[in-house]
C-alpha cells in the first residue's frame, strides 16, 4: 500500500510540474526578457547623457572664450536633454542673446533651441 501511495503522491507532484510549466508558455515574453531590455535602456540612457554633457562643454568652451560677448558666460545656464538645448539667465542685450542662441546652434546642428535667455540685469 505504501507504494501505491508514494505513486499517487508522485504522480500529483508532476501534474502540478507540468501545469505550471504549460502556464509559462502563455506568458508574455517581456517577463522574461525584463532585466535584458533594462540595461539596454540604462546604456543608452548613460550615452545619451554623456553626449549632452559633451555638448554642454563646448557650448561654454565656445562661451567662454568668445571675446565678442558682453555678458558673463558663467552666469548663463546650459540645459541639454537628449540634444535639445535650452539657454537660460541674463545677458545684456537682444543682439547678445541671439549672438549666443547662434553660437550654440554652431554647435547642436539644426536641433531647436529653446532660448530663454533675458535681457537685463
Amino acid at each position: 500500500m505504501g507504494y501505491l501511495k508514494k505513486q499517487i503522491h508522485d504522480s500529483k507532484n508532476l501534474y502540478f510540474v507540468a501545469l505550471f510549466l504549460s502556464a509559462t508558455l502563455f506568458l508574455p515574453d517581456s517577463l522574461f526578457a525584463k532585466s535584458k531590455t533594462s540595461s539596454i535602456s540604462e546604456t543608452d540612457l548613460s550615452e545619451r547623457k554623456a553626449l549632452d554633457n559633451d555638448l554642454t562643454r563646448r557650448i561654454q568652451i565656445d562661451l567662454i572664450t568668445n571675446e565678442n560677448l558682453e555678458s558673463n558666460p558663467k552666469y548663463i545656464h546650459i540645459v541639454t536633454v537628449d540634444g535639445g538645448l535650452t539657454l537660460q539667465g541674463h545677458v545684456t542685450s537682444s543682439a547678445e542673446k541671439k549672438k549666443i542662441e547662434k553660437i550654440a546652434k554652431k554647435i547642436i546642428g539644426a536641433k531647436e533651441i529653446d532660448n530663454q535667455l533675458e535681457v537685463g540685469e
